[in-house]
């Protein structure tokens, strides 16, 4: 895979959209916001753009057939102007009620899966992102980013790796144990 250091508007524009379309399509906290799409997709290039900033952001080739977002749970504090300025896209993208809403809806639903990862597991892979692009859905990139990160993990000594999409769910790996809404991948070791 290829590391990601900077990602043109139209392609932080068209990941975002991708991401908004698939979280508004299924039950959880987005479509309970009642915002656009639109304004969904800017929150989330937001996130995008915070994961390339914090170094965390991979693509599988130079045609952007995937983008997978993980960190190492031992990982150094996000840079002070990336998370200022992903608070600043976050509310301008939101709106201060919508921003208030989401920020309710998440105490709402408990401790994030990370937190419940940093006091059950060490060290572990956090993905907190994984995107294909319409063009390349159904064509085993998803399985091969995936891989990749458990290949990390095995070279690492890592434990696990901690996935928050849902639909990650349908890979048929072994040893698959559901944590809240997303997914504890364990190696076989």
């Amino acid at each position: 895979m290829i590391h990601v250091t900077s990602m043109s508007e139209e392609k932080l524009n068209e990941v975002s959209h991708v991401m908004a379309e698939a979280f508004l399509a299924q039950e959880g906290i987005f479509p309970e916001l009642g915002l656009s799409e639109e304004r969904i997709a800017k929150y989330l290039k937001a996130l995008v753009r915070f994961s390339v900033k914090c170094g965390e952001m991979y693509t599988v080739s130079e045609k952007g057939e995937g983008y997978i977002a993980y960190a190492d749970s031992r990982y150094e504090k996000a840079p002070f102007i990336a998370s200022a300025r992903m608070l600043w896209e976050s509310l301008d993208a939101l709106g201060w009620d919508g921003f208030m809403k989401y920020t309710t809806l998440l105490s709402q639903a408990g401790s994030s899966q990370e937190q419940t990862f940093r006091s059950r597991f060490q060290p572990f892979i956090n993905v907190s992102m994984l995107v294909i692009p319409e063009a390349y859905q159904h064509q085993g990139y998803m399985r091969m980013m995936l891989e990749e990160v458990f290949a990390k993990a095995d070279e690492e000594g890592e434990l696990l790796a901690q996935i928050s999409s849902a639909k990650v769910q349908l890979i048929h790996l072994q040893n698959v144990e559901s944590i809240s809404n997303g997914v504890c991948l364990r190696n076989t070791e």
